[in-house]
C-alpha cells in the first residue's frame, strides 16, 4: 500500500540510479515534500502546486541549477550531501 502511494499519487518511481518524478496528486493539495535516502546522500524534494492543478511541472530544480520540465529525472548520486529538489506543478 505504501509503495502504491508513493508511486502512483506522489508519482516517485526509482529506476535503477534514476529517480523519476511526476506527480498526480488532488487539486485542493498544496503540495508535499519528501526526504529520500540513496546511499550516504540525502534528497529532500518540495512539490509545489500554487495554481491547484492535478498533474503537469512547469519548473523543476535540483540544488538550484534548473532540471527538465517534461519528464523530472533526478540522477542520484552516493556523495554524502544533502540535495534540494524544488518541483512546480501548474
Amino acid at each position: 500500500m505504501y509503495r502504491t502511494a508513493i508511486e502512483g499519487i506522489l508519482g516517485i518511481n526509482l529506476r535503477g540510479k534514476i529517480l523519476s518524478i511526476d506527480p498526480c496528486i488532488p487539486r485542493a493539495w498544496p503540495g508535499f515534500e519528501i526526504t529520500y535516502k540513496h546511499g550516504s546522500s540525502r534528497y529532500h524534494i518540495a512539490v509545489e502546486n500554487p495554481n491547484g492543478v492535478c498533474r503537469g511541472i512547469v519548473r523543476a530544480s535540483l540544488d538550484d541549477r534548473e532540471i527538465s520540465r517534461s519528464a523530472c529525472e533526478i540522477n542520484l548520486v552516493d556523495d554524502g550531501t544533502y540535495h534540494y529538489a524544488r518541483i512546480t506543478l501548474g
